[in-house]
């Protein structure tokens, strides 16, 4: 369910609301995407035996990185009014991709029974 509210969210943003909020919405996703990209990439190929499968987290971290400059560099303001819905946007962004990891990250915990004693099991 996580996954679907997310994408429904993103979605509603950059349909239904100004341009500026989807846009430093996205370009914030980008950002997130490419600093995380790495750390997902090694843990992963560590803890399947696919490598296949995860590989493409290498390009994210090269391409998001890309994306998330130029998305920044088009979000510029005319007034307070934008300047603000350029910050909500970057605000609802983070917050969006926040809840998808969370929410990840739980479902992870309950299919593979993660106890707190035991918090670094996806990393050995």
């Amino acid at each position: 369910a996580g996954v679907v509210a997310y994408v429904r969210s993103v979605l509603d943003l950059c349909l239904h609301y100004n341009y500026l909020e989807g846009l430093a919405a996205l370009g914030v996703i980008e950002d997130i995407v490419h600093q995380v990209s790495p750390i997902i990439g090694q843990t992963t190929k560590k803890n399947i035996a696919d490598v296949g499968r995860v590989s493409h987290f290498t390009e994210h971290e090269v391409l998001d990185e890309q994306h998330s400059q130029e998305i920044y560099a088009l979000l510029t303001y005319n007034n307070e009014q934008e300047r603000k819905l350029i910050e909500r946007g970057l605000t609802l962004g983070a917050y969006y991709h926040s809840k998808l990891y969370t929410d990840i990250a739980d479902e992870v915990v309950k299919k593979y029974r993660i106890t707190s004693q035991d918090p670094d099991a996806l990393l050995c």
